[in-house]
C-alpha cells in the first residue's frame, strides 16, 4: 500500500518543482545611507543612480525575471546637471544615471 502512493506522490513533487522552476518573482531592494555623507548609490540593469543625503532611503523596484545585478554605494562624485561627471569610487562611465556594472572598487551586493 505505501509503496503504491510513493510514484504518485513523487511525480507530483516533481511537478511541482517544475512549475516553479524559472518562475521569479519582483523583488524591492530599500537603499539607505547610513553614513554621514553623502553617497551616490546606483544599480543596473534597473535603478541607474541618484545622489543620497545621510538618512535618506532610495527604492529600486526589479522586475520579475530579473536574473542579475549589481547594487553600489559611490563617494566623492561631482555631476552637472545634465548628469554627467565622475566619482573617486564606483565610478560608472562618467555619469549619474548608470547603465553598465561600473568600476569594482570595493565589495559590494551582487546578486547571481
Amino acid at each position: 500500500m505505501a509503496a503504491s502512493l510513493i510514484k504518485p506522490i513523487s511525480l507530483l513533487l516533481l511537478l511541482l518543482a517544475l512549475a516553479l522552476v524559472g518562475h521569479a518573482d519582483a523583488a524591492k531592494f530599500d537603499i539607505t545611507n547610513k553614513c554621514s555623507d553623502t553617497v551616490w548609490a546606483a544599480s543596473v540593469p534597473v535603478g541607474g543612480g541618484r545622489q543620497l543625503n545621510s538618512g535618506e532611503t532610495w527604492t529600486i523596484d526589479a522586475p520579475p525575471g530579473t536574473s542579475a545585478a549589481r547594487i553600489w554605494a559611490r563617494t566623492n562624485c561631482q555631476f552637472d546637471g545634465a548628469g554627467r561627471g565622475t566619482c573617486q569610487t564606483g565610478d560608472c562611465g562618467g555619469v549619474l544615471d548608470c547603465k553598465g556594472y561600473g568600476v569594482f572598487d570595493y565589495p559590494d551586493l551582487m546578486m547571481n
